[in-house]
């Protein structure tokens, strides 16, 4: 199934890798490609870089091209001239990562939302926090998603493809596995009529997303699963 191989090829992890030997950062997204880190120190795009991951008694040494940066966020790294047995030691993290059950204490959060940016910088910062997320960027991997793990909460856009947030709700609502899950909508416009119509369909908060920080939005999670 395309859906399901996709997902095996990438792990969301929290674990600490070192930079060109002396820079340590927290890694947040793994796949066979590349990986986030969360790095507060300034990265030129396009800069190729040593990277070290430790895994088991030993490390992976890679080398990596500088992709997306997000100044005093994190840095996307495209793996670079990888050999057959990096690759061999890449899949073997990548198997032995999504291969472990999740931490019980660890809250799943469904992220969806299509776009890019937004959804790997709230990824991110929610990683960071001890959440585990599940991203997507329609409507129809969410579905996936919510019936083959067991979510605690979902954070959707309100024009999400393929699925708004209405019919997502309504959905929900009418479907008693997912009826208590409870469901934050990011809307782009701050329109009355849409908020009050997400409202009323059943979401426990609406934000702008604009206004609304990924550590904001890390905050209103917290205070919503605590409730």
């Amino acid at each position: 199934m395309p859906f399901e191989s996709r997902r095996k090829k990438r792990v969301t992890i929290t674990g600490e890798v070192v930079i060109d030997d002396i820079i340590k950062a927290k890694a947040l997204d793994f796949s066979e490609g590349g990986m986030y880190v969360f790095v507060k120190e300034h990265f030129e795009k396009g800069k190729i870089v040593k990277v070290s991951i430790p895994f088991k008694d030993t490390s992976i040494n890679l080398s990596a091209k500088v992709g997306h940066v997000e100044e005093g966020i994190g840095i996307g790294l495209r793996f670079y001239d990888i050999d057959a047995e990096q690759k061999v030691l890449i899949n073997d993290f990548l198997n032995y990562f999504h291969s472990r059950p999740l931490e019980k204490a660890k809250k799943k959060v469904l992220l969806a939302d299509s776009n890019e940016s937004y959804r790997r910088s709230d990824k991110n910062r929610l990683a960071l926090e001890g959440f585990y997320v599940f991203d997507v960027n329609n409507g129809v991997d969410l579905l996936h998603i919510l019936e083959e793990e067991k979510i605690d909460i979902v954070i959707t856009d309100m024009f999400l493809e393929k699925m708004d947030a209405f019919k997502l709700l309504s959905l929900m609502k009418q479907t008693p596995r997912y009826e208590d899950i409870p469901v934050l909508v990011l809307s782009s416009t701050n329109n009355p009529d849409d908020i009050d119509r997400a409202a009323s369909a059943g979401a426990v908060e609406i934000l702008i997303k604009i206004t609304t920080t990924p550590s904001n939005l890390c905050s209103k999670v917290k205070e919503i699963l605590k409730g």
